[in-house]
């Protein structure tokens, strides 16, 4: 009865080669954020880890759970235990994506708004902070397991809701106390100083705001395209829940939940580049990387190219 809702085999094949084209840009793109945060002893700031706890979180996305869907859409509905253990891995991904989200915004809200404070808080702290966060994850996904059939049928859907949108909530509330502390800051900061040292100590303390207000902006545009990317998987929960089958024939259905979960994986595609794209020292780590993996592999190439050239010129 699933192949109900399977389109074409030849559309199939393209849905799928799309799927396995976004598994590799996740895994390939969050490991060179995670190799970079590795490498440069400079990116290893309070932001920064729960940055890359967010582009762990992606990799395991495109490592394991993306990998699992396409299990899912090849294999039989009555394989229960795979699609449930697929659904606990979404949620624990998912989940830990919202947290990371929720938590570096607010650790940019205490930085702005709380400096002193911020700059009393140790890199340990904000490790223990990740560990929270992990554990938190995994007790949200482990907890589908413990539940009868009955009540976990609807467990994924209920926290679904509830964490995307109090998750909402607290960074649309946040970002815009940002915007708000930021904007007054600056305001405070540009008028004229008779003093050549004054002059200097509100330049230097304008170019740190400014470097602050970038960091928010990327900040903010991250949560946007978290929000965008989710929200089609979202609405489709919730139609699906409350109206199912919405007078679609079943093929349509199936393309459909293909669209929205590809929409959702498709942030932990975009993640890296904005990482990348925002941060100055991100971009500048990321390129000397991926400079010294090609210049460890062009020799191999470039000796099976002359290897092959000749082997051509004695064979003719």
């Amino acid at each position: 009865q699933s192949n109900m809702y399977e389109p074409s085999t030849g559309e199939q094949i393209l849905r799928d080669a799309f799927i396995v084209i976004m598994m590799f840009c996740i895994v390939v793109g969050n490991t060179l954020i995670i190799a970079a945060y590795i490498k440069n002893f400079r990116l290893r700031t309070s932001a920064n880890v729960f940055i890359v706890g967010l582009a762990l979180s992606d990799w395991l996305v495109g490592a394991i759970a993306v990998p699992l869907y396409i299990v899912t859409l090849r294999t039989e509905s009555s394989n229960a235990l795979l699609i449930r253990f697929y659904i606990s891995l979404d949620i624990f991904s998912g989940t830990a994506s919202v947290f990371h989200l929720v938590f570096v915004t607010v650790e940019r809200y205490i930085a702005i708004s709380k400096p002193f404070l911020h700059g009393r808080l140790s890199l340990g702290f904000y490790y223990c902070v990740l560990g929270v966060v992990w554990l938190l994850s995994l007790l949200l996904s482990c907890l589908d397991f413990s539940l009868t059939p009955s009540v976990s049928d609807k467990y994924p859907f209920y926290v679904l809701l509830t964490v995307f949108f109090l998750a909402l909530l607290v960074i649309s509330l946040l970002n815009a106390l940002i915007y708000k502390i930021a904007r007054s800051l600056v305001r405070n900061t540009v008028e004229p100083a008779p003093l050549v040292e004054q002059d200097q100590t509100r330049a230097s303390l304008r170019q740190k705001l400014r470097r602050e207000r970038r960091t928010a902006t990327t900040l903010a545009i991250i949560c946007g395209v978290f929000f965008v990317t989710w929200l089609p998987h979202v609405t489709g929960v919730l139609v699906f829940k409350f109206c199912f089958p919405c007078d679609l024939a079943p093929v349509d259905i199936g393309r459909v939940g293909a669209f929205i979960k590809c929409m959702q994986y498709s942030n932990s595609v975009l993640n890296p580049f904005l990482f990348a794209f925002r941060d100055a020292e991100i971009n500048k780590t990321v390129t000397s990387l991926v400079t010294g993996c090609w210049n460890f592999v062009q020799p191999y190439t470039t000796f099976r190219s002359s290897t092959a050239a000749a082997t051509s010129t004695l064979t003719s």
